[in-house]
């Protein structure tokens, strides 16, 4: 795969500790107080991998399934607010001594077929719903920005962009701010490739045929409906093993046996007004 590394950032600032997803690079991040005068950090990392775009989004759009591929994520909530909507709220915990960090965000995500991109953004807010306390650290995010599109050839190109208020870096050791820059975005994609790569989930339909051609489309579909389909086993394997239990003795017997319950249980529960072949528990 090809990648690369864009930072962005107008100036050396000092900051924060390592983290593995586009939230989590700030894990260690120390709120400070406002410094106006200084511009916004900014990084950004790009990469072109060999797998197709359908094959990511079922983790990339699963809030459930955030925490996989972003392990110290401790918590998530989703707050429905009458002043700004849905709100997304994360709690993170950080190796000893580092207090726990959370996040309060308002994030969009959406897909444009015409373009052929899916974009995922998020920036912090605040809000009564979760209030600031003593125990966590709130992190703070100007702007997260994630593009997932198909190249050709089955491949997918993912960006991520990140922008932290200059007021994050106060007071933060420099050798943290560069290992953010220059590492932390790499590390949050990959984890969610290797995560892609680990749960092998089905591809999402919906993505198919992103980046092919119909003929490509038409064989992508082909081959993820056979990956769908029934082991042949649960049919006709079972028809053989019948068969043969049937011409024995005691395959006989058991047949005949396993006759005489599924038929008792059918009685039961027709008499009772229940479904067929429902199992009645005691």
């Amino acid at each position: 795969h090809s990648e690369t590394f864009r930072d962005t950032s107008p100036q050396d600032l000092s900051s924060d500790t390592p983290l593995s997803s586009d939230v989590m690079l700030l894990s260690v991040v120390v709120a400070a107080s406002a410094t106006s005068h200084l511009a916004d950090i900014v990084t950004s990392y790009e990469i072109t991998v060999d797998r197709h775009i359908s094959e990511i989004m079922p983790l990339f759009m699963s809030d459930e399934l955030n925490a996989e591929w972003n392990t110290r994520l401790t918590s998530q909530r989703l707050l429905n607010t009458r002043e700004l909507g849905q709100l997304v709220h994360q709690e993170y915990a950080l190796p000893w001594p580092l207090a726990p960090r959370d996040l309060l965000m308002k994030c969009h995500r959406g897909s444009d077929h015409r373009t052929q991109m899916v974009i995922s953004e998020c920036s912090s807010v605040t809000h009564p719903s979760a209030p600031i306390t003593d125990r966590i650290v709130r992190l703070s995010i100007s702007r997260t920005r994630w593009e997932v599109a198909p190249e050709p050839h089955g491949r997918t190109r993912l960006s991520l962009r990140l922008v932290l208020p200059a007021s994050a870096a106060v007071g933060v050791p420099k050798f943290v701010v560069n290992w953010c820059q220059t590492k932390s975005l790499r590390e949050s994609v990959t984890s969610l490739l290797d995560t892609v790569e680990r749960l092998q989930l089905p591809a999402d339909p919906v993505y198919m045929g992103w980046g092919r051609t119909r003929a490509e489309a038409a064989l992508a579909r082909g081959a993820n409906s056979r990956a769908d389909a029934p082991h042949p086993f649960t049919a006709t394997s079972c028809l053989v093993l019948v068969w043969r239990l049937s011409c024995s003795l005691w395959g006989q017997l058991s047949f005949a046996v396993a006759a005489a319950v599924l038929i008792a249980h059918m009685l039961v529960n027709s008499g009772s007004g229940g479904p067929p072949f429902a199992l009645r528990c005691p």
